[in-house]
């Protein structure tokens, strides 16, 4: 009778044992997959606000708007493209109706007119050394020094101011102009992975 007795004991502890740690693995179970449907949905969100943030160019833009673009899409490709598994931004632009032009393009532009900015100080500085270049009055004189002065450069300082002047052309009249959107293209994790742009 004992033993039937301590074999029943023995038989409820190991049930009450199996029970515990059933439970205890339904419990761990439930408890990953809470994890992992958060983190899904953190992911999710995560990729709404990214495109979000890039859906608000999926318009007709302004070149200065496109510059903007550009630079934003540059310095995300700096700070996470290849981190994670996203993949770079492309951009695409069609100017003229001829080629295709890239991020790098409209970068450089940026980089070229700050440049000049540093060395002419304002626009209205480079417009008028560039009209006063190659006038031989004593006026046209008079207004280059007073600019010189004003930026404190030299003549010898300035490099090639029609190659200047002409950077200088391309960024203002690129500003002006309108590019109309097509549809972007996706990635796989959902995120935008190219944004294109033609010339109205």
């Amino acid at each position: 009778m004992e033993n039937a007795s301590r074999a029943l004991t023995i038989a409820g502890t190991i049930l009450i044992s199996l029970i515990v740690i059933s439970a205890l693995i339904l419990m761990f179970r439930e408890l990953r997959g809470n994890k992992v449907q958060e983190a899904d949905i953190q992911r999710i969100e995560q990729t709404e606000k990214f495109n979000k943030s890039y859906e608000s160019y999926k318009k007709t833009l302004y070149g200065s708007e496109l510059l903007s673009l550009a630079n934003k899409m540059k310095d995300y490709n700096t700070r996470v493209a290849g981190k994670d598994g996203y993949e770079e931004m492309e951009l695409e632009v069609t100017i003229n109706g001829v080629g295709k032009k890239d991020i790098d393009y409209f970068t450089d532009i940026i980089d070229e007119e700050s440049k000049l900015m540093n060395t002419y100080k304002s626009a209205g500085n480079l417009e008028a050394l560039y009209e006063t270049n190659n006038k031989d009055t004593e006026a046209a004189k008079y207004q280059r020094n007073q600019i010189l002065k004003k930026i404190n450069k030299t003549e010898d300082e300035l490099g090639n101011l029609n190659k200047d002047y002409e950077t200088y052309q391309k960024y203002s009249g690129l500003k002006n102009k309108k590019f109309k959107s097509i549809e972007p293209q996706y990635s796989e994790n959902g995120r935008i992975k190219k944004m294109t742009y033609k010339e109205e």
